[in-house]
């Protein structure tokens, strides 16, 4: 027998052990750093920073079959992965490119994608939104540092 995915989903090893996996499993892209769960319970978006393009995969996790609702390339990501508390902006970190990729989200579709500039040198890692989704905070990973943003940007003809 040879290793890989048998017909009930159990993974056989080289060593011809079989590991069966807990819950339901989809193969969505190169190298997933980190998750965020959507507010609602609906979407799950993913990071993918490995050698391939990186890029953010939306999940739809409450259909019967779960599926993939929208894929977005990104320059560059690294670990940094968090929605606003109101489910409407997702954004992720932006690795050595010193920014934060910023999208707006409706029915599990990003667009609108924005670039937030964050301190030369920073390598933004982990990221954090405030509870009223005013503030966003960005890990400087090589700039041993902490950038605090205004994420949101006002619409015309609309009050900030």
């Amino acid at each position: 027998m040879l290793p890989g995915v048998e017909p009930d989903g159990a993974i056989r090893l080289h060593n011809t052990w079989t590991l069966k996996p807990a819950g339901k499993q989809m193969e969505l892209g190169d190298f997933p750093v980190n998750i965020a769960m959507h507010p609602s319970g609906k979407w799950l978006a993913v990071l993918h920073c490995g050698y391939g393009q990186h890029e953010i995969i939306v999940v739809d996790i409450q259909t019967a079959k779960q599926q993939i609702t929208c894929r977005v390339p990104i320059s560059q990501g690294f670990y940094g992965l968090a929605f606003a508390p109101d489910g409407e902006k997702l954004y992720a970190s932006g690795g050595e490119n010193d920014l934060v990729h910023a999208f707006d989200c409706k029915q599990g579709l990003l667009n609108n994608h924005r670039k937030l500039s964050v301190a030369k040198g920073s390598f933004v890692g982990g990221i954090a939104v405030d509870s009223t989704g005013k503030r966003l905070a960005a890990a400087g990973t090589w700039g041993h540092s902490l950038n605090i943003l205004a994420p949101t940007i006002p619409q015309p003809g609309r009050q900030p």
